[in-house]
């Protein structure tokens, strides 16, 4: 279990760095939401995510699984942080903006996503949190 847990983030953050490649910092982040928001919505949405699975079911009784998870949710916070800290640079993002609060907000909300989805919310609830993403980024 625990090999094919760090498989998975492994391939996940695969996809993170390739979708961050040459597209504007905002425009990266905002693909990935999508692409969440997509797979949430999409035929298979009820198996949900394996980390959140994992997060959910495993890491209360687990200190290893309960270990990786939460290491890769501070990257997963970090990655988004780094592309909003780019923005931020690039004069997109307001200098005001807490990148750190922001990246943990945006966090709760693709986990929120990932929940509901296998829990079996509406598109339109999934959609609803799509759009508040957007509402931290603008």
């Amino acid at each position: 279990l625990v090999e094919a847990l760090h498989l998975y983030i492994k391939q996940r953050f695969d996809s993170f760095l390739a979708l961050s490649s040459g597209r504007p910092p905002l425009g990266a982040l905002r693909r990935h939401l999508d692409e969440v928001a997509r797979e949430s919505t999409g035929p298979d949405r009820v198996m949900g995510c394996f980390l959140v699975n994992c997060a959910t079911e495993l890491a209360p009784r687990d200190r290893e699984i309960r270990e990786i998870v939460a290491t890769t949710l501070r990257a997963h916070t970090q990655f988004y942080q780094s592309l909003l800290d780019q923005a931020k640079e690039q004069g997109a993002l307001p200098n005001t903006m807490d990148t750190q609060a922001t990246a943990s907000a945006l966090l709760g909300l693709v986990l929120g996503m990932r929940v509901c989805a296998r829990g079996g919310a509406s598109a339109e609830t999934l959609r609803a949190l799509r759009h508040q993403a957007d509402a931290l980024i603008a």
